[in-house]
């Protein structure tokens, strides 16, 4: 059931894009972001939908998870700052490479299904958990407190 609701989210990516691409408008840098992001959420739903009955892409899914995760980031920054610093750029581009060397290493993301964690956690895990996440958690809320005041 998850499979078709995904690829319902996958079709009606699919349509946003082409219908905000197809006027032959002027793309500001806020919808060239916006639809990138668009593009993430639409591959990793169609590969969750692949995933779920029964082909094996799950590599290529994290990976369209970590670009997707990036640039909805970086939509924060737009909207607070109306551009990306330099800063950002450099800390999600090491950010990128550390995580696609660790899922291609065969890094597995921590879930917890039925109060049991499906992967043992190491120090590869703490390591996205506290240092990755927790600099993205603290990126979004600097750009809403930036928003705020």
């Amino acid at each position: 059931m998850y499979s078709y609701i995904f690829f319902a989210i996958f079709i009606v990516a699919i349509f946003s894009i082409f219908e905000n691409i197809k006027g032959y408008q002027k793309m500001s840098f806020f919808k060239v972001n916006l639809q990138i992001l668009l593009f993430f959420i639409a591959l990793g739903s169609f590969l969750f939908f692949l995933d779920e009955i029964g082909i094996n892409v799950r590599i290529y899914l994290d990976v369209a998870r970590i670009f997707g995760l990036i640039s909805f980031v970086n939509i924060f920054f737009i909207l607070a700052n109306n551009k990306i610093p330099r800063l950002v750029i450099y800390f999600e581009i090491l950010f990128a490479v550390v995580l696609l060397i660790m899922v291609y290493n065969g890094f597995k993301y921590v879930s917890i299904k039925d109060g049991v964690i499906n992967v043992q956690l190491n120090y590869i895990q703490l390591f996205n958990i506290f240092i990755i996440n927790g600099s993205l958690i603290t990126s979004m809320f600097y750009n809403i407190f930036m928003l705020i005041a």
